[in-house]
């Protein structure tokens, strides 16, 4: 008998309580895109001279975990809340990625970050129609659930490495967010694929995220191997493979569960 959760949420939300989650859903992926310039650093970290050279590999992690992973999850429960049962899951991951990340590189700056991550993740989590049910799991897809598990062998020495970097950054360093930011994003991107791997509806929101983002830290990788907290040449060839083996399950995951 098929464990794969309902396409639907179960629960149908009275119009004010579904306005105020679409809204602050809204909100959230604004602020965090726009407002904290996380898709504008997406976009523009590939072309930065000059005095930014040294943070361009940060501002592409801001990209990755500010422009594509959370306000993806965010316009998912914005646009579609009963069929966004894994960007709620999401919202979780975000909420675990940033309280590790804060644990590792304690700092007021740090806690600042953190709070503007976790706050409205926990009051969409709250919001979400399918709350009581996020820990529940759909039938979990073996490869994808293997590469998430791969992922974390690189993922925690980097996250590591990176948060303890920031811990004894002053803040006043311009590095020192950064360390912090990329800490936060590779447990977000071993994390995201995990979710997507137990299929809840809406998974392909962030598989596809964590392509994007896996992508583009590979990426910087690849062109900028001596900035802090790149992953060099080699990761980043490592990255992009790992981005084309993710993307290649999402497209082939229905096939395969399908077949199983």
């Amino acid at each position: 008998m098929s464990t794969t959760p309902p396409l639907t949420s179960a629960v149908a939300l009275p119009a004010w309580r579904r306005w105020g989650l679409r809204g602050s859903a809204g909100v959230y992926a604004l602020v965090i895109a726009v407002g904290m310039f996380g898709l504008p650093s997406a976009l523009t970290a590939w072309f930065v001279t000059d005095s930014e050279l040294p943070l361009r590999t940060h501002f592409v992690v801001w990209g990755a975990l500010a422009g594509v992973l959370v306000p993806s999850a965010a316009l998912a429960i914005a646009t579609r809340p009963s069929r966004s049962q894994a960007s709620g899951q999401e919202m979780g991951a975000i909420v675990i990625a940033a309280v590790l990340g804060l644990a590792l590189s304690f700092e007021p700056e740090n806690a600042g970050y953190a709070a503007v991550l976790v706050v409205p993740a926990l009051i969409l989590i709250a919001m979400h129609p399918d709350r009581s049910r996020m820990l529940t799991r759909g039938r979990p897809d073996t490869p994808l659930l293997a590469l998430a598990v791969i992922g974390t062998v690189p993922a925690l020495p980097y996250a590591i490495v990176n948060l303890r970097a920031s811990a004894n950054t002053s803040y006043l360093d311009e590095l020192h967010g950064g360390y912090a930011q990329a800490g936060i994003l590779a447990l977000l991107l071993v994390l995201s694929t995990a979710v997507a791997a137990f299929g809840a509806p809406g998974w392909r929101v962030p598989a596809w995220a964590a392509v994007v983002a896996t992508a583009m830290l590979g990426t910087a990788g690849i062109l900028y191997p001596s900035d802090p907290s790149s992953v060099g040449r080699p990761g980043g060839f490592g990255l992009i493979a790992a981005a084309l083996i993710l993307a290649v399950l999402t497209i082939t995951q229905p096939r395969r569960q399908g077949s199983s």
